[in-house]
């Protein structure tokens, strides 16, 4: 398992990731390593869902998170 600060790092990294997207900055890659149980898949499938609210926010001309 992984210890909180290893956990605090990746959810504040994946926030990041979004915060640049969101803000249209260059697309950077965002990797998810660690043991089993660190959260990797539970993280990637919020941001899964989160940017697929962005992109039908945009299509519809709507406002953007």
């Amino acid at each position: 398992m992984c210890s909180d600060s290893e956990l605090e790092e990746m959810v504040e990294t994946a926030r990041h990731w979004w915060s640049d997207l969101r803000s249209d900055c260059e697309p950077k890659w965002l990797v998810l390593i660690g043991e089993t149980g660190t959260g990797k898949t539970h993280i990637a499938k919020k941001l899964t869902r989160w940017a697929r609210l962005l992109c039908k926010l945009h299509d519809q001309g709507g406002t953007t998170l």
